[in-house]
């Protein structure tokens, strides 16, 4: 365990074991929470936050909260193990390294504000000096979002531009791109169907912008990142351990 949470994967299937079980277990946790809700609450997966079943408040979930922090804590111990593999792989081949240092810190970062999000619940109730931890949560929550997108966009600029370059003869970029492309896919809908929830809004004030409802609702997109960032970066380790890049003058096919 201790090696797959520092990124020393043994190879493909260890990659899938350690991501993938993780993220299911994670999933797991998060069911577990809502299996403690109570049902007087009412949470509503496309109406409610997902941080809502992780928030001891009364009107929430105070039996099952924990489950929901613990989940979280598992997807930070996958994004790292993920992102340090996928830093021990590529540094040999990518020139120069700094741009590859920040994208990686981007992720790191990222997964550390994961592991933050599990030890401050969306609580209303809990005051921190004069913010409650429901203010602290929610900035911690963008945060890791930010990161996590941050260190995608730059894998995609430094992998872009290593191709143009001399990274043809390293790495096999049609296979490490296919994660990157699909997280982009799901960004730029995401990303596209709350901005036009948005300008609807300020069109109609009849529309309330929370929660929005079908592909604008904003619980549903939040769910599907939280799972789309940390599944993006097992999916790059685990190309990467399928298709280990190649030091300069040895070719990769």
């Amino acid at each position: 365990m201790r090696r797959a949470i520092t990124g020393r994967f043994d190879g493909p299937k260890h990659v899938l074991v350690f991501g993938v079980g993780g993220l299911a277990l994670a999933g797991l946790l998060f069911f577990g929470a809502y299996l403690f809700y109570p049902p007087d609450n009412g949470y509503v997966f496309l109406e409610k936050s997902a941080s809502y079943l992780g928030s001891f408040d009364q009107e929430r979930n105070p039996q099952g909260w924990w489950l929901f922090s613990l989940g979280l804590f598992v997807i930070g111990i996958v994004s790292t193990g993920a992102t340090l593999f996928r830093h021990r792989m590529l540094a040999p081949v990518i020139e120069p390294r700094y741009p590859l240092f920040f994208a990686s810190g981007a992720f790191l970062v990222g997964s550390a504000l994961l592991f933050a999000l599990g030890a401050v619940p969306d609580a209303r109730t809990f005051y921190v000096g004069s913010f409650n931890l429901n203010d602290i949560h929610d900035k911690l929550a963008a945060g890791s979002f930010w990161c996590l997108g941050l260190g995608m966009l730059s894998d995609g600029l430094i992998l872009r531009g290593n191709r143009s370059d001399h990274g043809s003869t390293r790495i096999l970029h049609k296979h490490i791109a296919k994660p990157y492309i699909a997280f982009a896919v799901v960004g730029v809908i995401g990303g596209g169907s709350l901005l036009i929830w948005h300008i609807q809004c300020r069109l109609d004030s009849s529309l309330k912008e929370w929660p929005g409802h079908g592909i604008y609702s904003f619980p549903m997109w939040e769910w599907i990142l939280t799972f789309a960032g940390p599944l993006t970066l097992v999916a790059v380790a685990w190309q990467l351990a399928r298709y280990p890049p190649r030091e300069a003058g040895m070719k990769t096919e």
